[in-house]
């Protein structure tokens, strides 16, 4: 037997998709997957009430959550920190600024009807060699998980995917989602680094986001990209998945 299986990923730009409502603007999803949830991870549930979603697992340190529909098991879920030191010193001593959102990056994972679900959030792409590193580290993570696999995040690999983010696809066998050119993230959208910084500069757009899937099927034309109160648009997409 198969069942459908809708999926989000969005980057919630700490806090403001939650705030703002946007995990109400997909309450009957079948799994979410959350980046930059702080400052609200902890309050996650209150915003949950008008939904079908429960939090199988939220994290503090790593800012990254994944949401189920109540309607769906979930069998386990864990959090797995992929340290990359030079990342946060070089931020802290360059960036005095941004001090308050250097955290440490991972992954947080749950498995709901035997489907292994990733929610991750990788570096900025000006520290190329930090990427590189820090997704080789997360494919060794994930590399044990023989199961069905979706991956979804902030993949910051501006402006679209670089050779780093192939051989993480070809490590783990998967396959990208494409939602062809369209951008991902909107500095003129943004309400934090693209308008403080960096004065909101067009040509920082890109398709920073990615969903990456194995073993699935995806749903021919269920694929889309979904504006959302952030500074980054949604991906979301509906897969078959084998029980």
């Amino acid at each position: 037997m198969s069942e459908r299986h809708s999926v989000v990923t969005a980057n919630c730009e700490f806090g403001r998709f939650v705030r703002e409502g946007g995990i109400e603007q997909f309450g009957d999803v079948d799994v979410m997957l959350m980046q930059e949830v702080q400052p609200e991870r902890d309050r996650l549930r209150d915003y949950l009430k008008d939904t079908n979603l429960e939090v199988a697992v939220a994290s503090t340190g790593l800012h990254l959550a994944i949401l189920v529909n109540r309607r769906l098991s979930v069998q386990g879920a864990r959090e797995a920190v992929v340290q990359v030191h030079p990342l946060k010193d070089h931020m802290l001593a360059q960036r005095g600024k941004l001090k308050d959102r250097c955290r440490d990056r991972g992954v947080v994972r749950a498995q709901v009807e035997g489907v292994e679900y990733v929610s991750m959030h990788a570096p900025v792409p000006i520290f190329h060699n930090i990427r590189e590193v820090f997704l080789k580290r997360t494919a060794h993570e994930l590399a044990p998980i023989t199961n069905q696999l979706i991956v979804g995040g902030d993949m910051n690999h501006w402006p679209g995917p670089r050779a780093a983010d192939r051989r993480f696809a070809d490590e783990l066998g998967l396959e990208r989602l494409d939602i062809a050119d369209k951008d991902t993230y909107h500095t003129k959208k943004s309400s934090g680094f693209g308008q403080k910084v960096m004065g909101r500069p067009r040509f920082l757009d890109g398709q920073l986001d990615s969903v990456y899937y194995r073993d699935v099927q995806l749903v021919v034309d269920s694929e889309r990209v979904v504006e959302i109160p952030s500074d980054h648009s949604a991906i979301y997409a509906e897969f078959v998945i084998d029980e």
